[in-house]
């Protein structure tokens, strides 16, 4: 059977309208089966036209396309732009109609059953003010378009056919620079373990409440600063050390190093370690590096430290190392933290006014003032430019 009916046509037109059209055909050709055939059209209110051909499941849906024409008459209802769904009803004369959501800025519901169509548009949203902030405009910053961003450092690696031995020397320069991490993993993996409990308690209490080598001369050792590791990390710059005086044992000495540099290598290299020269040039003077406090309260970390002759740098050490007697030395980086921030290749800027604990301490301790300039230590790494705010 086949069928073909015309649900609406008309020629007339309202002002400010175009006719409607509508062909709905059903089983279009003989042999299709009902509700397969469908061909729609639609023109309503100057709106565009969309076509949909071909197969689609039964009930047989046809989709309408509305959309606002360009010059609404006032006395036409207008319709934001969505989709509708037609679904035949062999029940009722008229066919019902349901919503698809189509996404739309302006329409929030859209609702229509038995040709009757409510609709409910969105208000559009105001603008928000852009407000500036006293805080900023009191800070003066300079406009981002006047802000030079320096770029970052390239890294290189190295290629393939260094020397064994120059693949030492990183090794020991990277053991370094990450003993500390290794030692707080080493000693959480072993808390880890409950059959070491008994062992690692009492050893963090003693460790962090009654041992108090670090400050009175550490725990130093001689096998520790001649560990053929520190031999590479010597090599690496290489580290060397030039005498310009010689210095008697029979009295006490206070070493002031400068500049910081980032990390003091140098200073680690020349004062915890026996492979520039320290004992052979200075012999009966024993080198205590002093550092932070708060590197001796990570476990492990500060038994290598200590075995290095790495002490404390509080004032409290500095008075016990020095009134052991004739003989001993105290290495004190004058410039400290606020010095590394200074730290830049090709400079050498120093960080002097205000340091003057390290005098008051050797004068009243009897104890010589040493000057030490580390040359090149602050193009041992590169840091980051400064930028100073604008007042």
């Amino acid at each position: 059977m086949s069928t073909s009916a015309s649900s609406a046509s008309s020629s007339s037109s309202s002002p400010g309208t175009s006719p409607v059209t509508t062909h709905s055909a059903l089983d279009s050709e003989p042999g299709t089966p009902s509700g397969l055939g469908l061909n729609v059209k639609l023109d309503t209110f100057g709106g565009r036209i969309r076509s949909v051909d071909g197969p689609s499941p039964a009930p047989s849906l046809i989709t309408l396309h509305s959309s606002l024409p360009a010059s609404p008459d006032p006395t036409t209802p207008s319709t934001e732009e969505g989709e509708l769904e037609f679904s035949p009803d062999p029940a009722e004369d008229a066919p019902q109609m349901r919503q698809r959501k189509v996404p739309s800025p302006n329409m929030a519901m859209t609702t229509l059953a038995n040709g009757a169509a409510t609709q409910t548009l969105k208000k559009p949203q105001k603008k928000l003010s852009r407000h500036k902030s006293p805080l900023l405009d009191a800070l003066k910053l300079p406009p981002l378009s006047e802000i030079s961003i320096p770029r970052p450092v390239q890294i290189k690696f190295a290629p393939l056919h260094i020397p064994p031995h120059r693949r030492l020397q990183t090794f020991a320069i990277l053991t370094w620079a990450i003993l500390m991490p290794l030692c707080l993993m080493l000693y959480f993996y072993f808390l880890s373990i409950p059959g070491l409990w008994p062992v690692l308690v009492p050893y963090t209490i003693w460790a962090l409440a009654i041992d108090k080598a670090p400050f009175k001369g550490g725990r130093p050792k001689r096998w520790a600063r001649r560990f053929p590791l520190w031999k590479y990390f010597c090599q690496y710059y290489p580290c060397s050390m030039i005498k310009e005086a010689d210095l008697p044992a029979d009295r006490t000495y206070v070493f002031g190093y400068h500049p910081h540099g980032i990390i003091s290598m140098g200073a680690v290299a020349t004062f915890a370690t026996e492979y520039t020269g320290f004992s052979e040039n200075y012999p009966g003077i024993k080198s205590h590096l002093l550092t932070l406090d708060s590197n001796f309260g990570i476990p492990f970390y500060r038994e290598l430290l200590m075995f290095q002759g790495i002490c404390s740098v509080s004032k409290r050490s500095c008075r016990n190392i020095l009134r052991k007697g004739p003989g001993n030395a105290i290495t004190i980086v004058v410039g400290g933290a606020a010095e590394s921030l200074a730290a830049h290749p090709g400079t050498q800027d120093l960080t002097l006014k205000k340091r003057f604990g390290f005098i008051k301490v050797a004068i009243r301790e009897g104890a010589q003032l040493v000057p030490v300039f580390s040359f090149g230590e602050n193009d041992v790494c590169h840091a980051a430019p400064r930028v100073d705010c604008p007042s």
